[in-house]
């Protein structure tokens, strides 16, 4: 091959084929990926406890800030091992909260 593009041209797609052809490798050693491909993640085990946002002082009216509403009612699920946090309808205006495990927020549908 004399032309020299052509040749890094036709390095670069024989280097990517190969690439793609390859077994997938972990420390040097062939991996079968398909055994792990049908794995899926445990589902969470939320416990049947119901909170209500504004149970915690907060209120939907678009004006008001619900950031220690939020905090507080997280920190009653954490501490309760886990449940689930209702936001009724309304606008809850907050800044950045930390969620908990074990938590399954529900906001309602907004008409």
């Amino acid at each position: 091959m004399k032309n020299p593009l052509l040749k890094r041209v036709y390095c670069f797609a024989l280097m990517a084929c190969t690439a793609l052809l390859a077994p997938t490798l972990v420390n040097g050693a062939a991996v079968d990926v398909s055994a792990v491909e049908n794995i899926r993640p445990a589902r969470p085990s939320i416990p049947d406890r119901t909170f209500l946002l504004t149970d915690f002082g907060a209120v939907g009216d678009g004006k008001t800030l619900n950031t220690d509403a939020f905090k507080k009612a997280i920190a009653a699920i954490a501490q309760a091992g886990g449940g689930k946090l209702v936001v009724p309808k309304g606008i809850f205006r907050t800044l950045p909260i930390t969620l908990c495990s074990n938590l399954d927020l529900h906001l309602a549908e907004e008409r």
